[in-house]
């Protein structure tokens, strides 16, 4: 599927999740008025295309050409309307006033030519004319302009009913397996799912940007919330929209035949069209985040309301009202021994390895990889999430939710994740309906604050943190961690589910690396598990005692 469906499927997704079928609409018009009704409003129709550039060498000419033969200027067009409709679902939380002001930066910001544009220009950065030529050539082929055809039709207003039954009749009358085994090429082939979820995080951020500062301050989100929010939603939404894609897909090409399926699949898992692939979503991110950025600029100008401070640094849940002992916290540095282990690194320096340029280099480039931190801001919001729910805020609310179901339900749920093909989705599920009261309020503790620590850890090493800064969260997290379990052994476990329910993919490819660790910190008498006792007072009022460790660096 074309850039064009990556913002158009869109609709369908937006309006499955949101469940707005019967919301109130209002938008504004090209001349300033305003208009109500129960029906999505209709974006204006783009202006008609220029006959396309005979002479070669002309990128725009050929970008345009394309952009209109897959109709993606068409559907660019619709998107500003389908943020009008996400923004009157926040209407009733909003005085009448502030939702008539977020709706006028709506308008003003998400401007049909800029987002076009945007598209174009990124064509431009990412020029290559012998692929684009290539990709034209397809476009032109009957069948291609056939699918485009198809598609189109499936995004209209009166296809989303048809769509809805034929969802329901598919429970019955199951499709053939090879047909979803097509779809699913697909839908990873042209990056449907994911470029329907980036779309989706986009819109919403916009729409809470605009939102916040309007809001009670009880009831504003607090510092780096709302992008956990967001991850923790494009986490939750995708099985339900790899779910839908699928369903649309199988309406919308019906008339195809396998072979003919089989063609458009192949043309998506070409060079050329994984290009295209790489190049659509590109565009439609960049033209989605401007406007984004251009409307937070907007209402944050227009609200009444004092804007949200910086985030503040994460303060630890109670800091040490006397100096720690060596002993306290070699504990604290135990604590994170299983990934410290896993790393090869050192267990008895605070950074876990010397500050060695090339040290530093490294560490640095691991958070940047592996968790996004690109400086010591970035830092204190990951530490934020941890403290404030990590990974076992989503254990918990899926264990919640499962708990709630039904055996029906249940097997209603499972029988959707196996339908779309989401084996993260079953998982997660098989793993908290295992785990979840089992461990009770343990939750995934271990796994989240072993790591806040190993981040304090790093952080240290890099230059992020001071070496109070650091002791200061990594000592109140080791007090949480001994509260929390019985032993070392429990501990370890926790944090081994943790991975396991965090990320299948990883379990399976390394996980027996990280039991070889737990299995050696048990049996290693000097290991720091055998050398500091569980039993040991983080009381930060205890008395120094004299111990055999080096003091942590």
């Amino acid at each position: 599927m074309k850039l064009r469906s990556t913002l158009a499927v869109a609709l369908v997704s937006l309006v499955s999740l949101g469940g707005v079928a019967e919301a109130q609409y209002r938008w504004v018009d090209a001349q300033g008025r305003v208009h109500y009704s129960n029906v999505r409003p209709v974006a204006p129709a783009p202006p008609e295309a220029p006959e396309p550039a005979k002479r070669p060498g002309d990128p725009k000419a050929l970008i345009e050409e394309v952009l209109d033969l897959s109709g993606t200027k068409k559907q660019i067009y619709q998107f500003p309307a389908v943020v009008q409709g996400q923004l009157s679902e926040r209407r009733d939380e909003m005085r009448p006033v502030d939702y008539e002001q977020a709706s006028q930066v709506v308008a003003e910001s998400y401007r049909p030519e800029a987002l076009y544009q945007a598209v174009v220009e990124t064509f431009k950065h990412r020029y290559d004319e012998q692929r684009l030529l290539a990709v034209a050539q397809t476009l032109r082929t009957p069948l291609f302009k056939r699918i485009t055809q198809l598609e189109t039709q499936s995004l209209t207003p009166e296809a989303g009913e048809g769509i809805r039954a034929f969802g329901a009749r598919l429970r019955q009358e199951p499709p053939p397996p090879a047909r979803l085994a097509l779809l699913r090429r697909l839908d990873e082939a042209a990056g449907v799912t994911e470029g329907n979820l980036d779309i989706m995080v986009a819109t919403v951020r916009a729409i809470a940007t605009a939102v916040e500062p309007m809001l009670p301050p009880a009831r504003r989100a607090k510092p780096g919330q709302l992008e956990q929010m967001l991850i923790q939603l494009k986490a939750q939404a995708r099985p339900y929209v790899k779910n839908d894609m699928l369903v649309t897909m199988l309406y919308a090409y019906q008339p195809l035949t396998d072979g003919e399926l089989r063609e458009y699949v192949a043309f998506y898992e070409s060079d050329t069209g994984r290009w295209y692939t790489r190049v659509a979503r590109e565009g439609a991110l960049t033209a989605l985040t401007a406007a984004a950025d251009e409307f937070g600029r907007r209402i944050g100008k227009r609200a009444a309301a004092t804007p949200a401070a910086q985030p503040a640094p994460a303060e630890p849940k109670g800091s040490p009202s006397a100096p720690s002992t060596v002993m306290q916290k070699n504990w604290a540095l135990a604590a994170s021994a299983l990934l410290t282990e896993r790393n090869g690194q050192r267990h008895d320096l605070l950074g876990g390895s010397e500050r060695t340029d090339a040290n530093v280099k490294n560490w640095k480039q691991i958070m940047r990889d592996w968790w996004g931190i690109n400086s010591r801001a970035d830092l204190f919001m990951v530490l934020k999430w941890l403290d404030e729910g990590g990974h076992r805020q989503d254990f918990e609310q899926l264990g919640e939710f499962s708990r709630s179901l039904s055996a029906a339900q249940h097997k209603e749920l499972r029988r959707r994740l196996q339908f779309s093909d989401n084996e993260v989705g079953l998982h997660q599920l098989a793993m908290v309906d295992t785990y979840s009261e089992k461990l009770g309020k343990k939750s995934l503790l271990a796994w989240d604050y072993a790591r806040y620590i190993s981040l304090c850890r790093w952080g240290y090493l890099v230059g992020y943190l001071s070496e109070e800064e650091a002791w200061e969260r990594m000592l109140p997290a080791a007090r949480t961690l001994q509260s929390a379990f019985d032993s070392w052994k429990d501990l370890g476990e926790n944090y081994l589910i943790g991975r396991e329910f965090w990320s299948l993919e990883r379990t399976q490819k390394d996980g027996h690396l990280y039991r070889t660790a737990f299995q050696k910190l048990l049996a290693d008498p000097a290991s720091p598990w055998n050398r500091y006792s569980w039993e040991t007072s983080l009381d930060p009022t205890a008395p120094a005692k004299t111990v055999k460790a080096s003091r942590p660096r």
